[in-house]
């Protein structure tokens, strides 16, 4: 299992000395391209800030509205259980390249897409501007996400508290109609692509 420590900070966040994880495993590899991406987790001022840099020479989106099929696009999900907890309750975010959202809670018997008001409460920008939705760029190098989830909505939403120490999770990258690499931050052992594997989360440490 592997383990990422995300700081806490008072005031502004110091990027530059953010340690990312790096999105480098395949484990459903069968050809083409594997495309790094890298991602900075820090927590200030009570919101939980995401950077996200995708390598990929060919940034592809057609979902242009939040809670659509984003996972088709050029895309990043983060899938977390804010708990210190290894469970099958879980939140998952999946945003395409161009900053659209699909946002659910999941257990093991159900699952809950996010509303409007609830899905607004995330704050995303994307490196894409809005031109390059619905087409397909051979000239990319990477494109980049901001992500902020409030904690308060975190909490909310998960529908019960939050551990402030200890969570567990995943983040993956898929690569878009031209490149189905299905890159893994911890390993998931399944024989055919699947993110949704909470037991296989690793370990997110806040401190």
């Amino acid at each position: 299992m592997k383990e990422y420590i995300v700081n806490k900070y008072s005031k502004m966040i110091d990027w530059s000395i953010v340690k990312p994880l790096i999105i480098n495993e395949f484990p459903w590899y069968d050809k083409g391209l594997k495309q790094e991406t890298f991602v900075q987790v820090a927590i200030c001022d009570k919101v939980l800030h995401i950077k996200v840099k995708a390598i990929d020479c060919h940034s592809s989106a057609e979902i242009l509205e939040d809670n659509g099929s984003v996972y088709l696009d050029s895309c990043f999900e983060f899938f977390v259980t804010p708990e210190n907890n290894l469970s099958e309750s879980y939140i998952n975010f999946e945003i395409n390249c161009v900053g659209n959202l699909y946002l659910a809670v999941r257990d093991k018997c159900s699952k809950r897409r996010a509303v409007k008001a609830e899905l607004d409460q995330v704050k995303i920008r994307s490196s894409l501007p809005y031109k390059r939705i619905k087409k397909v760029s051979p000239k990319d190098d990477y494109w980049s996400l901001d992500i902020e989830i409030p904690l308060k909505f975190l909490e909310t939403f998960y529908g019960r508290k939050i551990d402030t120490q200890c969570w567990y999770g995943n983040f993956y990258r898929i690569g878009g109609k031209l490149d189905d690499q299905y890159g893994t931050w911890n390993w998931v052992e399944t024989d055919k692509p699947d993110f949704h594997q909470p037991l296989q989360f690793g370990k997110i440490t806040l401190v």
